[in-house]
């Protein structure tokens, strides 16, 4: 990296910069999941230097040689022990010939945050990171396949059916109410001997409990079926129907109350009585 390049990086935005500062360096780091968590120490390690430099007010030459000095630094120590380190890192710096005040707080600065970790880093760029493959198997069904066209349905009765199925499927099942079966109280020896109220009471409550109870539960089931089918039914009938469908669903109403019919021997009332004598006068049979 020379010293223009170094100029233009110092006016870089962070994220922007730490990649063209590997741009700079010629230095190709594999940023793929096995490798990326070593490169990317390894990138900011570059840039943190770079940006010490630049802070600290580095000759622009002294900042590429200090940038340099890392690179080198980083490639030397791997695998190397800690007494190693240091003379490897006296040759490094001794080469560079850096300014001996920019030399002194670089020297500070890498001791205080690389060397004070050794071990760690040591074990970041020595150990391959363990990689966790995912393998699952899954069954794949050839699909169905498809009918002739000749027996597709029009666009307008496809939509219509399925409509309809949406509103069918929220269709609830009535419950018929129950007839009240035949309720047998059970009256202890010691509550015949109480008054005649307290025997009552207790016969009603037991009669409520066994009998009000379920029926009122049954009734308000009932009530909510028959609205959800009303209404389902009534989705039915404004839902527009295809012309070739014919008419429009109809539902049939339920049938009337049968009235009994008088008889000849049933006692009529006094109207028809009436009604019975005025015709006798007419026809001039009465007596």
């Amino acid at each position: 990296m020379n010293e223009s390049q170094a100029i233009c990086l110092a006016s870089t935005p962070q994220k922007v910069g730490r990649r063209k500062l590997l741009e700079f360096i010629q230095l190709d780091l594999d940023f793929e999941y096995d490798e990326s968590l070593r490169s990317n120490i390894h990138a900011d390690l570059l840039y943190d230097a770079f940006t010490l430099a630049v802070v600290k007010g580095f000759t622009w030459r002294d900042v590429c040689q200090t940038v340099n000095v890392t690179e080198k630094l980083l490639q030397e120590l791997v695998g190397k022990g800690i007494t190693d380190a240091a003379s490897i890192y006296q040759d490094i710096v001794t080469k560079a010939r850096i300014d001996n005040r920019n030399l002194i707080i670089f020297t500070d600065y890498f001791f205080s945050t690389f060397m004070q970790h050794y071990k760690l880093y040591q074990l970041v760029f020595q150990t391959p990171r363990q990689v966790t493959n995912y393998n699952d198997s899954t069954v794949v069904e050839a699909p169905v396949p498809p009918q002739q066209l000749r027996f597709s349905k029009p666009p307008a009765l496809y939509e219509y059916d399925q409509k309809l199925k949406e509103i069918q499927a929220d269709k609830s099942d009535l419950r018929e109410i129950r007839p009240i079966e035949t309720v047998r109280v059970n009256i202890e020896d010691d509550v015949r001997s109480c008054p005649q109220t307290a025997v009552l009471d207790k016969i009603i409550t037991q009669v409520m409990q066994k009998v009000g109870i379920p029926l009122a539960d049954g009734l308000t089931e009932t009530i909510t079926a028959t609205y959800d089918d009303l209404n389902m039914k009534l989705n039915e009938t404004v839902l527009p129907r295809p012309k070739q469908l014919g008419p429009p669903l109809r539902y049939p109403l339920k049938p009337t109350l049968n009235t009994p019919k008088p008889t000849a021997g049933s006692t009529k009332t006094p109207a028809q009585k009436s009604s019975a004598k005025g015709d006798r006068k007419k026809s001039g049979k009465v007596k």
